[in-house]
């Protein structure tokens, strides 16, 4: 049976089945540049082709606008299914939807931001075009796992070119400012660390696996290889896992026990800490991992905070010169600025923080009264100014009048000043936090 053409170019995805998969927004940006339009040309065209069901217009250029395309979500599905039916190709190793069963959507991937690996696209130039990774996508991943350098960001020109808006290139790989391919204009090479190398490892590793590859994983299964890596390394105690993978003390609980869905990046700081293989982990069993940090974790584990040396003479000091001030600051600001608590200066130097707290404290009543008498001036030249035109003096009138609002029965200070204005006018204003008080 013969085949039908295809509404748009049916170009092949690149790299698919490797690390080096390329991502929705590449694949769209290289379709756009073989139809000799821009990705704002081509997808008003393919909806015409294809019109939307369920999902608004405005919700489609708000993703467009934002290049939040390779992720997840009912936006990224309508414009994956009507991509792969225009081009006839299998495009669902391009976005992370295919993990959407498995991971917590926050902090998936970056967008609008674009990052790449300097030393890929220029190999890619070699041959032709570079393209973009869904790697690169990925919040959690830093780096290139090939060249084992950090990613930079894509819309930094080295030669401080600024084309106009309608000649910038839209193009994985190529400068959009001065058009240079494989961002020849910059020569940047950092090298990456031993976590970000496992971390895009790892990750790389996962997009490599085909959609039907991706569908073999569970969620059951993802709970009972978190369960599995907490009785090797842990001892099974869940807090402890927890605590030791530097998150809250409660996650992994709620993993295991409540079914939520981890993060990406919760789940790869807690597979290194863990030394565990992040795939064998999905597949419900643990595998341990020697490139992984375990105890020796740094910044994806728990971070390690030193005691600092405190000099209370110099301390004292500070006290006795911020005391001083026209306006002090509050003990509390003060001790979080030297790196303690104000419990500690208040036992150490009790003289001075006492002094300094009761200067810091006349101090807030005299701007609290000054910004009182402030808000009741204006408050008053609203009401006359209402009562000259013949206009009644309400509550709803005199703060639309003055500009003052008051939401959901904060501020106290203009709450206090608007009641003591009403007053004068013979009203009684709802007491605090009453839901007569206009709300946003």
């Amino acid at each position: 049976m013969q085949r039908a053409n295809s509404s748009l170019f049916g170009l092949q995805l690149l790299g698919a089945g490797t690390p080096e998969v390329e991502s929705l927004r590449s694949y769209v940006q290289r379709l756009a540049y073989a139809h000799h339009v821009s990705p704002r040309r081509l997808f008003p065209e393919l909806l015409v082709m294809y019109p939307l069901d369920q999902v608004s217009l405005i919700s489609v250029k708000n993703s467009l606008d934002d290049w939040a395309i390779s992720g997840k979500g009912v936006v990224v599905d309508a414009l994956l299914t009507r991509l792969q039916r225009a081009t006839h190709r299998d495009l669902r190793p391009a976005v992370a939807q295919r993990f959407g069963h498995l991971f917590a959507t926050q902090q998936f991937c970056r967008a609008p931001s674009q990052m790449h690996c300097p030393e890929c696209v220029k190999e890619d130039a070699w041959d032709g075009l570079p393209y973009g990774r869904l790697l690169w996508e990925l919040t959690p991943v830093t780096c290139c796992p090939t060249h084992r350098v950090k990613l930079v960001d894509s819309k930094r020109c080295g030669k401080g070119a600024a084309s106009t808006f309608s000649q910038r290139p839209l193009l994985s790989g190529v400068c959009p400012d001065c058009g240079s391919i494989g961002y020849a204009c910059r020569d940047e090479r950092v090298e990456a660390t031993d976590e970000e190398i496992w971390i895009a490892e790892q990750v790389g590793a996962l997009v490599a696996l085909t959609p039907d590859e991706t569908a073999e994983f569970e969620p059951a299964s993802v709970r009972a290889g978190i369960a599995a890596t907490v009785r090797a390394e842990f001892g099974g105690e869940l807090a402890t896992a927890a605590v030791a993978s530097g998150l809250g003390r409660t996650s992994v609980f709620a993993w295991v026990r409540k079914e939520r869905l981890p993060s990406l990046d919760s789940l790869l700081k807690f597979c290194w800490r863990a030394r565990a293989d992040l795939l064998t982990l999905l597949h419900g069993t643990y595998q341990r991992n020697e490139s992984a940090g375990g105890v020796l974790a740094t910044s994806l584990a728990k971070r390690k905070y030193s005691q600092i040396a405190l000099d209370w003479e110099q301390i004292r000091t500070m006290l006795i010169e911020e005391a001083k001030k026209t306006a002090p600051r509050a003990v509390e600001d003060v001790a979080s600025e030297l790196g303690t608590c104000s419990r500690n200066m208040r036992a150490s130097l009790p003289v001075e923080t006492e002094r300094l707290a009761e200067r810091s404290k006349q101090y807030q009543a005299a701007a609290y009264a000054q910004k009182s008498e402030e808000l009741k001036s204006k408050l008053r030249a609203a009401a006359n100014a209402l009562l000259e035109e013949g206009q009644r003096v309400t509550k709803t009138n005199i703060m639309e009048r003055s500009g003052i609002r008051i939401f959901n029965g904060r501020s106290r200070i203009r709450q206090a000043a608007l009641r003591e204005v009403l007053a004068e006018n013979g009203i009684t204003m709802t007491p605090v936090g009453a839901s007569l008080l206009p709300t946003e």
